[in-house]
């Protein structure tokens, strides 16, 4: 009698030794019987057969033998058996990404001293969790939707969403209990999401979703700021405080100071970029004012009223005041800083002949010690642009309005000249930052430049003359109380890599934003000649260079951006270019417009609309 393996019956028929019908659920000789059935199992989804070596060769014996032009024994020496041990079991992508995150984004360039944003806060709140908490769920989404973007696929990937998903669940859960809405790693989770919807939206170039920010404030309300207890948690609520001046800066609306979140106990963490935006605030709130006057003044201009009285030029005598006294404070912060902690100039017989061709404007650039510091001082040039630009537009409208009894209460000229060498100089400093966040490249890279940055070119002083690794004295010493560790030349390479872009893509679009802006208040189009724009009191060459430069960086990140017809709509470029005569000094090196990152020159239509969407989709990230 042949075998045919176990029996399958139930174990209630295995037991009496009779044949069991496999009916489901219960078999029908216990029904009948009334007896319990546990019922028929269900068959294994994997049988393993026994195929030992003498299996194998009875196979290969019976093989040969059908084969008339074999052997038995040929065939066994050439018998293979690839499959008989998987190769690898394949690797975790989440235990891929962290790894991915925490080498190139989170163990290089992060300190107190620029502690505004996620990364700075993450490590140590990460340590201690679970893989299960929310914040190890939030993370895993974060880092999940990094690597995808490395990859070159789409940055809200399976995996991202799969685990962001969770992520909601378990801040749903946790925001139910008193415990988990005091915890600072709910916030920091919180944090953790907005960024992520914030690395989607800026990939896509489309408006990024606040509802994670508007989250953390709301945390933040609830705990009050007596709920930050140390240091890091301090910080923390630092981080909050800054976005919320950002935000308010970008969408041109006063900070809400709510007692219960701006007032302190105790000391706060030391940082200069906290300073900075103590005196943002009061720059938010100025500006605020000056667009809402300025919409008053506008309306009342299109309803008929010809002539500047005398209370618009006391508000904005008062303006210039304001915007003068805010912009001494700016200067004073910038003057107290240390030597490690500011800009170091190149000459360019100093830079990489690499990084010239790709993109040098004049013959000079900016380094810093890290990509962050670097964007505390692209939010300190944008800060004094914006408040030269309101008293510039306050000058230039009592210049050309006419006025109530003729009173003339416009500034001199010498004060007229230094505020132009002003905003020039703003802007000189954004470009001069250029080169140190892109470097030498051209072509979007692949995450294999990450481990070998050989042919990679950054601006980096000499040895001899690099005043981050070799601080003074009273330099050395605040490191050592910070915990500053100076950065090797990869681990340079790498963070401007992974964030360069991504820190000078907003200047450069604020900056383009702001000098296609009208030098006017009353909004009157019909005027011979025209009010005129902001770029026209810069060198002519230098806003189509920053075009250029800003496609350049939005092409080495990959962003992905609809296409629109050839010359539909007009950017900083091209208002630049239409604007009144520039009589300014020459362009500072001949060799202004690299071909690297001029060669497109016909898509300037594009740069107005592309300015729009990067400021859209970097909302709610630092600076202006």
């Amino acid at each position: 009698m042949v075998y045919a393996g176990p029996s399958r019956g139930c174990s209630t028929c295995k037991k009496r030794r009779i044949k069991c019908d496999l009916s489901r659920p219960f078999c029908q000789n216990c029904s009948k019987r009334r007896l319990p059935c546990p019922g028929v199992p269900d068959p294994p989804g994997i049988q393993f057969r026994d195929e030992t070596e003498t299996v194998i060769q009875l196979f290969q014996g019976g093989a040969g033998a059908n084969d008339k032009e074999g052997s038995g024994t040929a065939a066994a020496e050439d018998y293979e058996y690839p499959n008989a041990v998987v190769p690898n079991l394949g690797e975790d992508e989440n235990f891929v990404s962290l790894c991915f995150f925490f080498h190139n984004y989170m163990m290089s360039g992060r300190g107190v001293q620029s502690s505004r944003g996620l990364f700075e806060h993450l490590i140590p709140y990460y340590q201690p969790t679970d893989p299960d908490s929310l914040i190890s769920v939030a993370t895993a989404s974060l880092t999940a939707t990094m690597l995808s973007m490395w990859r070159g696929r789409a940055p809200d990937s399976i995996l991202s969403r799969r685990y962001y998903g969770r992520a909601i669940d378990l801040l749903k859960d946790t925001l139910k209990t008193p415990h988990g809405c005091q915890a600072d790693t709910t916030l920091i989770a919180i944090i953790a999401l907005q960024f992520r919807e914030a690395l989607i939206a800026h990939r896509k170039m489309a408006k990024v979703d606040g509802s994670h920010q508007r989250g953390a404030y709301a945390v933040v309300s609830y705990r009050k700021s007596k709920g930050f207890c140390d240091m890091a948690s301090k910080r923390l609520l630092q981080e909050v405080r800054s976005t919320m001046v950002s935000e308010a800066i970008r969408t041109r609306q006063p900070v809400q100071i709510d007692p219960a979140v701006w007032e302190d106990d105790g000391p706060m963490p030391y940082n200069p970029a906290s300073d900075l935006d103590q005196i943002a605030i009061d720059l938010a709130n100025l500006q605020a004012l000056f667009e809402q006057y300025k919409t008053t003044l506008q309306i009342a201009f299109a309803k008929g009223q010809r002539v500047l009285t005398a209370k618009d030029l006391s508000t904005i005598a008062s303006f210039r005041r304001t915007a003068a006294a805010i912009d001494q404070r700016l200067q004073i912060w910038a003057s107290a800083q240390y030597l490690f902690y500011s800009p170091f100039r190149l000459t360019a017989d100093e830079i990489p002949e690499s990084v010239r061709k790709a993109g040098l404007y004049g013959d000079f650039c900016n380094v810093y010690p890290t990509v962050q510091i670097a964007g505390v001082w692209h939010a300190y040039n944008s800060y004094r642009l914006l408040l030269v630009k309101m008293m510039l537009c306050a000058d230039q409208t009592v210049r050309d309005t006419p006025r109530e009894d003729d009173v003339l209460l416009s500034e001199s000229e010498a004060w007229r000249k230094a505020a132009e060498e002003t905003l020039q100089h703003g802007v000189d400093e954004i470009c001069a930052a250029v080169p140190f966040h892109l470097g030498n490249r051209t072509d979007p890279g692949s995450i294999h430049e990450l481990s070998n940055t050989a042919d990679i070119e950054y601006p980096w002083p000499s040895p001899s003359r690099d005043p981050y690794s070799n601080p003074c004295s009273p330099g050395r010493e605040y490191a050592r109380e910070h915990n500053v560790i100076p950065l090797s030349g990869d681990e340079r390479k790498r963070q401007n890599l992974c964030m360069g872009g991504y820190n000078i893509l907003g200047p450069m679009a604020f900056v383009l934003g702001l000098a296609g802006e009208p030098l006017d208040l009353t909004g009157v189009q019909q005027r011979d000649p025209p009010p005129p724009i902001l770029a026209s009191l810069l060198r002519q060459d230098q806003i189509p260079w920053l075009a250029g430069q800003m496609r350049r960086a939005l092409k080495l990140h990959r962003i992905r951006r609809e296409q629109h017809p050839r010359g539909g709509g007009g950017g900083g470029g091209s208002k630049a270019n239409h604007g009144p005569p520039n009589n300014r000094t020459p362009p500072l090196a001949e060799s202004s417009k690299p071909a690297a990152a001029e060669k497109d020159d016909a898509g300037s239509g594009d740069v107005a609309l592309d300015v729009v969407r990067v400021k859209k989709s970097m909302k709610y990230s630092f600076g202006v």
